[in-house]
């Protein structure tokens, strides 16, 4: 049984935990040892992992020996508390540290600006409160007190506001702490449960509690699963933003929505960040808007534009409007290249010491693609939307059996949507925002948008998808793999991503390296993954699928398929760029292509081409 390949330090720091204990005879002491190393090794071996030094777990079960259990009794309880309550995202606990932190920066950023400022990272104090549920930092009397309405409340999350209690208790002292060296205040944060008194146990607790219902839903409910398993996490309740890379607190589109519309749980004033012209072609029915780039082009305007959304959102809320909310929530286009300038909005706030910030997670088009996916009115929910978008969004719904009846009051309220505003909101924008550089600017700045098409080609030869044509013109590729990174997972959860394909490209006749085809509603993406960082990868080429001249599929190597790419010029073809996959599902890839290509001709130029 005892066959770990840690046996020996496992054993080791069971005696070690013991002589601290106040057992009082050489025999309970033993008795003691032998039951927390049978658990602990029964545990690794039910579920095939090794024993882990300083993973919380000796300090559990140091918690439970003084209730005198018996083995098989003590077993469970320890099983329980760890598959239900202890956070497990992987060895270095990515998730749960970062999520701990983005809950102290959205209720005190100040606090939260100050650990960082002294380049602590929340790991560094806070893994053994969560991997040991406070354990290993309270006195046994208190920890009882802890743990008996931590396990009444059945919310595992409920630990992370009790650490952001702990740390609102020792505001005053962590502040007054400048001078302390990163060591030193870190020393002093780790040891902040400990001065927590059992009395004081049922206090903290309402405080977390109250914490916890002004924090956005989404938090629990996107985490869950990573954090504790066990809860299927519905689509429209998914984060886009990896916790890890998130600038504040990510808010699902469904709670915004649900907000904005049943006016339930947290309520958000939330800021349109995109140019001018996107907020007016579409936008919340509840935004605000302010442009994002003033912050670059016109600082002093920016701040004007800042104080007097402040005010707007304080008469709002004073006239209980639907349209206010003391959570300030940042939206952008949802792209990651155009919301650059949201992001630095969002920090200049933080830096500013405003709490309650978060961001729309996906932006605009996440809004877009939920409204679509749930069959919404979108007179609730959308104003000022564009009139082609909205054609083309009805197309694709009625083609869908199960929605044609909602789909078609859906479009017949979002027509009516697209001709006026709401009021309110219209007010309100006129009143308290203002764009100096709206009426004044000559040349307005050029945003792409995701409504952009390809550009619409003169001709097209018709057989685009042959088979057995040899791809003569193939010469070896230039190796552009030394550009920046970016996390790929996050890139296909886009809205507008339709497919992704892990495939080898062929950069020579007899050369293949590892690649990355991503298939959107109107480019391809060819991606290298990186050796060193498995999630991260290099954007090797993106070529618009109007620029798909051929795709030749070979009959004997159906897996080995090439893309040539090209423009028109008048009847004659211009071939700009060629690429070779070997991809295990190549037919799945082809046919993905071929349907959207067609999609937008038919849409865009009114007609199909043959296809052989």
């Amino acid at each position: 049984m005892f066959s770990l390949e840690s046996q020996s330090v496992l054993r080791e720091q069971c005696k070690k935990m013991i002589d601290k204990c106040d057992l009082e005879t050489e025999v309970e002491k033993l008795s003691a040892q032998s039951d927390i190393e049978s658990v602990i090794t029964a545990f690794c071996s039910t579920r095939k992992v090794d024993y882990v030094p300083h993973s919380g777990w000796l300090e559990i079960l140091e918690a439970l020996v003084h209730f005198e259990l018996p083995t098989s009794l003590l077993y469970e309880f320890f099983s329980v508390i760890l598959k239900k309550y202890v956070p497990k995202d992987g060895p270095k606990n990515e998730v749960i540290h970062h999520l701990f932190r983005l809950i102290v920066l959205y209720h005190d950023p100040e606090l939260c600006n100050f650990i960082d400022s002294k380049r602590v990272t929340f790991d560094k104090f806070s893994t053994t409160w969560f991997a040991s549920l406070l354990a290993a930092s309270c006195k046994v009397d208190t920890l009882n007190a802890v743990w008996d309405i931590y396990f009444q409340n059945d919310d595992p999350f409920l630990v992370m506001f009790l650490g952001l209690v702990l740390l609102e208790s020792q505001r005053d002292q962590i502040m007054e702490r400048k001078e302390d060296s990163k060591e030193e205040l870190c020393t002093f944060l780790k040891e902040i449960p400990a001065g927590m008194a059992p009395e004081d146990v049922v206090d903290f607790y309402e405080i977390a509690n109250s914490y916890l219902v002004t924090t956005p839903k989404s938090l629990r409910e996107a985490n869950w699963t990573t954090l504790f398993g066990s809860r299927p996490v519905s689509p429209t309740k998914r984060l886009h933003i990896p916790i890890p890379q998130a600038l504040c607190l990510p808010v699902t589109t469904d709670e915004i929505v649900t907000a904005a519309t049943r006016h339930s749980g947290c309520r958000f004033f939330v800021i349109d960040c995109r140019p001018p012209e996107q907020y007016n072609s579409g936008h919340l029915v509840t935004a605000f808007h302010l442009d994002a780039q003033l912050l670059i082009q016109d600082a002093p305007a920016f701040n004007a534009a800042v104080d007097r959304l402040l005010a707007s959102q304080k008469q709002a809320i004073e006239a209980n409007s639907v349209a206010g909310g003391e959570h300030l929530c940042f939206m952008g286009s949802g792209f990651e290249a155009e919301d650059q300038y949201v992001h630095m909005v969002v920090a200049r706030m933080l830096q500013r010491h405003h709490k309650y910030v978060s961001v729309a997670d996906g932006g605009y088009e996440a809004l877009l693609f939920y409204i679509e996916a749930n069959a919404l009115e979108a007179d609730r929910v959308l104003a000022g939307t564009d009139v082609k978008k909205a054609k083309g969004k009805q197309t694709e719904v009625v083609a869908k059996p199960t929605a044609v009846t909602a789909s078609s009051s859906f479009f017949g309220k979002l027509t009516s949507a697209m001709k006026t505003q709401l009021p309110i909101v219209k007010d309100k924008i006129a009143t308290y925002i203002s764009n100096p550089q709206a009426s004044t600017s000559s040349a307005p700045v050029r945003h792409v948008s995701a409504d952009d098409r390809p550009r619409k080609a003169q001709y097209r030869p018709q057989n685009v998808f042959v088979f057995d044509e040899e791809d003569e013109d193939y010469e070896d590729k230039l190796d552009l793999s030394d550009g920046d990174l970016q996390n790929w997972k996050e890139f296909i959860r886009r809205p507008d991503v339709l497919a992704h394909f892990e495939c080898r490209e062929y950069v020579s006749n007899d050369q293949a390296v590892p690649a990355l085809l991503v298939i959107s509603e109107t480019d391809i993406y060819n991606f290298r993954p990186s050796a060193d960082q498995p999630e991260m990868a290099t954007m090797i080429s993106q070529h618009s699928l109007m620029d798909v001249l051929k795709i030749v599929c070979r009959r004997k190597i159906p897996e080995l398929i090439t893309i040539k790419y090209g423009t028109m010029e008048g009847r004659d073809v211009v071939v700009t760029d060629i690429e070779r996959f070997y991809i295990a599902k190549s037919g799945d890839a082809i046919k993905a292509m071929k349907l959207q290509i067609l999609k937008i001709i038919s849409e865009n130029e009114g007609r199909q081409f043959e296809m052989e």
